[in-house]
């Protein structure tokens, strides 16, 4: 997908985002096609510090989570089935 800003998001993959691509992820018409994972811990919006919105590589969770985040969760389900994945 590419987004309104120029933001390249590829399937299957977590992308960090700033707290206004974030929200706008959450509304429609994308709250369907997309898993949101709320931040690990709240940040006050002015203790936040600036995430590059424009940077469009994949980032390590621990880039934004911290050097000891070590956080793995199994998949829910499966992402394919016989009509194709989704």
């Amino acid at each position: 997908m590419l987004d309104e800003d120029g933001r390249r998001m590829e399937r299957g993959w977590r992308h960090a985002v700033c707290a206004k691509t974030f929200e706008l992820l959450r509304a429609e018409p994308y709250r369907d096609h997309f898993e949101l994972v709320e931040p690990r811990q709240s940040v006050a919006a002015a203790e936040a510090k600036p995430l590059d919105c424009s940077r469009t590589p994949l980032r390590h969770p621990r880039e934004s989570k911290g050097l000891d985040y070590d956080a793995t969760t199994e998949a829910a389900g499966p992402c394919c089935g016989p009509d194709g994945c989704w």
